[in-house]
């Protein structure tokens, strides 16, 4: 009997045994089903969070690759219009460069065209050895604004009288150029030819021939010169008679043994040619001078040159360094000019043509 019920005991412990494994076995499996059904849940999120990457990642490379074609497009319309920029300044080089090409011909034509006018004026100024015969000590201060020049002097010997004028035309460059020539041409005419000898009567004859030469009554243009006209003819071994009349001119001189004061025969208030006040007309003023004078004729060239702060050079100041350099042999006192003048310009462009011309009796 207590064999039996021992043999229970075991069974029953057995039996619970066996019941905890299975429980456990079920628990188990349980937990593996679970375990797996999470795997399967977590696999299936993790491919449906990565559908949802690739989708949002194939949209935006969509995006992206829709800018970038925007993008290409717009870089190609502007390449495009580059291309036609380009093609647009080449062709505006070309035709630069071919008008350019054109402007240096034409320069060139100018150019020469002005040497030869250069030559020309040259030609009828006196030549040095007129100069020398006739006005042996001297100096010449001459300097054109451009290549040629309204300025111009004439020289000439009459029936023993030297006559000098100095003439400033209207303009410089070509037109004074154009007129420079005519008044040397009438210069010729009315003194050479008609042998008129006074200068107040050869600067009225010269204004009524300019007037009638370039139309002036009818065409009402003004063009026309100021000047100064002087005859030297020798009175004995110590003396000169000078006669001199000026259109807005004036006449500076200075006498040996007088402290080398300058002093001024100051022209008359109109010009040659145009419209002049008919109340005023040419004078002739006649002075005897001794031998060693030095007498200085000029355009306006030189007092109206301005410097750097736009101030003229100015009468007083010329007069005043004539005065300082008077007892200077002539070819120092031309010198003196120059350096005083290019101090002045101080690097300004010269604005008008320059004439200054002195002689010694």
């Amino acid at each position: 009997m207590m064999h039996n019920t021992s043999n229970n005991s075991s069974m029953v412990a057995l039996i619970g045994h066996a019941i905890q494994a299975i429980l456990f076995t079920m628990a188990l499996a349980q937990k593996m089903k679970a375990s797996e059904e999470g795997k399967r849940w977590a696999q299936a999120e993790q491919l449906r969070l990565v559908a949802e990457q690739n989708t949002l990642l194939e949209q935006k490379v969509k995006e992206r690759t829709l800018k970038l074609e925007d993008k290409n497009h717009e870089i190609q319309m502007q390449n495009e219009a580059l291309m036609l920029q380009h093609e647009e300044i080449e062709t505006q080089r070309d035709a630069i460069d071919q008008q350019n090409k054109k402007l240096s011909e034409r320069n060139y034509l100018i150019s020469q065209s002005i040497k030869a006018a250069q030559a020309i004026q040259q030609a009828i100024l006196p030549h040095q050895e007129k100069l020398d015969k006739l006005i042996p000590d001297h100096f010449i201060l001459y300097k054109p604004k451009d290549v040629v020049s309204g300025d111009f002097y004439w020289l000439n010997d009459i029936e023993g009288t030297t006559f000098l004028a100095t003439i400033d035309c209207t303009g410089h460059g070509v037109p004074g150029a154009f007129m420079s020539l005519i008044g040397n041409t009438l210069l010729d005419k009315i003194i050479r030819v008609y042998k008129i000898l006074d200068p107040a009567e050869v600067l009225s004859r010269l204004h009524n021939e300019v007037f009638h030469t370039l139309r002036q009554q009818g065409t009402n243009n003004n063009y026309g010169m100021e000047m100064s006209l002087l005859t030297l003819k020798k009175v004995d071994e110590t003396s000169y008679k000078v006669n001199f009349c000026g259109a807005k001119h004036s006449l500076y001189y200075a006498m040996q043994g007088t402290d080398m004061i300058i002093q001024e025969i100051k022209g008359d208030r109109r010009s040659i040619g145009g419209f002049q006040p008919r109340q005023i007309n040419f004078k002739t003023q006649s002075i005897t001078l001794p031998v060693g004078t030095i007498m200085y004729t000029n355009s306006d060239g030189l007092k109206d040159q301005n410097n750097q702060q736009r101030k003229k050079f100015g009468s007083k100041r010329v007069i005043e360094l004539l005065a300082q350099i008077a007892h200077l042999p002539l070819t120092n006192q031309k010198q003196r000019l120059e350096e005083a003048l290019s101090e002045h310009m101080g690097g300004v462009s010269q604005r008008d043509d320059i004439l200054f011309i002195g002689i010694r009796l």
